[in-house]
């Protein structure tokens, strides 16, 4: 008898723009994240850091290791300072 083993299937859920996604993957380009959201072409995509440090970055080439309850959000191109 052969035996299988089943697969769990990861489920990763974060927030981009205060909308919830469900992603498979661990880890995920800037440029997936933001084509993910639908956000317009050169928009710039922050993680939130807890606490009073400032939000990170995440360029579009930058692979981001994803965890469930992480955050992000776009900002338009021009919108900074």
């Amino acid at each position: 008898m052969v035996q299988v083993q089943k697969q769990h299937q990861l489920h990763i859920n974060i927030e981009i723009d205060s909308r919830h996604y469900q992603v498979n993957v661990e880890r995920m380009t800037g440029s997936q994240l933001l084509a993910l959201a639908g956000a317009a072409a050169g928009n710039q995509l922050f993680r939130e850091t807890p606490g009073p440090e400032e939000d990170q970055a995440v360029q579009p080439a930058q692979v981001v290791e994803l965890h469930s309850g992480e955050k992000f959000y776009t900002v338009p191109v021009g919108n900074f300072g």
